[in-house]
Parts: C-alpha cells; sequence; structure tokens
C-alpha cells in the first residue's frame, strides 16, 4: 500500500511511499507526526521498499519488507558513533519530533517505531522501522498518541481571517479529503479555505457555514495523515 508523506525539496507534491499493508497505518501516523511538525520528505535517496541487505551484512533489511523509512540521508546520515545523538549534527530532526514519533503507540500499548539515532554504536538518523508485532498492528493505533496538534483547542473555531499552523494543518487535511481542490496550506483562512471547508461540511451533510471547531479540526487532521 501506499502512504502520503509531506513533500518539499526535490519535490513539487507530497510523496507516496509504498509499505507492508500490516504497517499502513503505522505509516500513517508517523507521516501525520512529521506533517505536523512540517518536516517535509525532501530527496529521492530516501524511502520505504528496496530489496536489499542490511548495511554491512548478509540479512536481508527491513526496507525488502516494507516496514522500514529512511528519510532525508544528506541530514540525517549513517555513522558509526557511540553516545547520545548530536542534535544539529548528526540529524536535522528536533527532539520534539522524535518524542512524539516514539510516543505512538498501538490500542495493545505498545511503542510502534525504533528511530536508528538511539542506537548506541551506530547513528542511522534517517531510519525508522517498525518494532511491533503484526498482531500489534493488528489491533489498530491508538490515535490519541498521535501527537503533533497542540495549538487546537476546545474553545477555538478556525474561520475566514484567521491564520497560523492550526490552519495550515486544517488545510491540508482538506486537501487530503478531496475538498481543497488544489488549495495551498498557507496558513492564511481566506475565501478558498471558506470554500473547501464549506464543501467538505456538504459532504458530511452539516451546515455549511465555512467555520469548525478546534476539536473537530485536530480530529480530521489526527485521521488524515494518509491516504
Amino acid at each position: 500500500m501506499k502512504v502520503r508523506f509531506l513533500g518539499g525539496g526535490q519535490y513539487a507534491d507530497d510523496v507516496w511511499l509504498k509499505v507492508h499493508p500490516v504497517t499502513a497505518d503505522a505509516f500513517r501516523a508517523l507521516a501525520a507526526v512529521f506533517r505536523n511538525f512540517n518536516y517535509s520528505y525532501n530527496e529521492r535517496a530516501g524511502g520505504t521498499c528496496v530489496c536489499r541487505k542490511i548495511t554491512g551484512g548478509r540479512r536481508s533489511s527491513l526496507h525488502a519488507h516494507g516496514i522500514a523509512l529512511d528519510i532525508n540521508p544528506s541530514a540525517n546520515g549513517y555513522r558509526r558513533a557511540a553516545g547520545p545523538i548530536q542534535w544539529g549534527r548528526h540529524t536535522d530532526m528536533s527532539p520534539a519530533m522524535i518524542t512524539a514519533v516514539e510516543a505512538i503507540r498501538t490500542k495493545t500499548g505498545r511503542r510502534v517505531f525504533e528511530w536508528g539515532g538511539r542506537w548506541t554504536n551506530i547513528k542511522d538518523a534517517m531510519h525508522f522501522q517498525v518494532r511491533v508485532s503484526q498482531s500489534d498492528l493488528k489491533s489498530g493505533i491508538d490515535w490519541d498518541t498521535v501527537g503533533g496538534v497542540p495549538d487546537m483547542e476546545d474553545e477555538m473555531v478556525l474561520k475566514k481571517g484567521d491564520s497560523g499552523n492550526a490552519v495550515r494543518l486544517f488545510q491540508q487535511a482538506l486537501n487530503t479529503q478531496g475538498a481543497g481542490e488544489g488549495l495551498t496550506a498557507d496558513g492564511d483562512f481566506g475565501s478558498l479555505t471558506e470554500a473547501a471547508e464549506k464543501r467538505y461540511q456538504g459532504a458530511a451533510q452539516v451546515d455549511k457555514s465555512g467555520v469548525i471547531d478546534g476539536v473537530t479540526a485536530a480530529l480530521l487532521v489526527r485521521y488524515t495523515g494518509g491516504p
């Protein structure tokens, strides 16, 4: 199956990456965290499914089975290094984003992803791999553990004239739902965003007000990290 990641760098649009079908929701959760931190997939040198051996070994790589992802290798290189990761040197990812990735859990309470930047004598900061069994994955992802939408609150609404990260995330979600019709996720709630919101509300058979409350917007963002 293919999962949609935020594209950047060499990509003008979002990037669809092949993964093992059982892991699709796990990678949708990973993509959602990346998207919520505005971390994009920038280089064709990365990827998921590659039929190859592990680096420096004979066993088949997890990439050969569609259960691992490499992202932006030029900024997150593979190197032999002991001790903790050196933020800003070994990786361009933030500690907060990695914490959010490592917080993703299955409904059975198992941590879903292992990050190569945590390894002891090797730092493979580009690398994320699924670390749980198929039975755990089949229990489903606990979407309450998929973070990165801190600026959408119970009492807020999104409406024409608003701007900021919450609007940008909501615009991306509208595009994923097919309501955007080419809407640019620029963080400004203008006439095009209002029209897209009304299309979404019409499809959902609710009042077409062009306004959405923060809880509903956050849920829409959370559940549209992938196709």
